[in-house]
């Protein structure tokens, strides 16, 4: 029988692919790490300096005071 497979070819597989289980443990830890930029972002800009007027008026009044006036 020439068709015949050989032992070599009879082997399991080798593995060519990540397993699930690391796949998901990934996408976990990027998730992770991704919500943490996004939060040390948010933090260090709600730590800026305020934009707009001192008194906290917005940025629009200014301008249409002095049309009105």
């Amino acid at each position: 029988m020439r068709n015949a497979l050989s032992p070599a070819a009879m082997q399991a597989p080798v593995q060519a692919a990540p397993s699930v289980g690391t796949l998901a443990a990934a996408f976990a830890l990027g998730g992770v790490l991704t919500l943490l930029t996004i939060r040390r972002a948010r933090t260090l800009r709600a730590a800026a300096a305020p934009a707009g007027p001192a008194d906290g008026a917005p940025l629009m009044r200014a301008p249409l005071q002095v049309v009105a006036a």
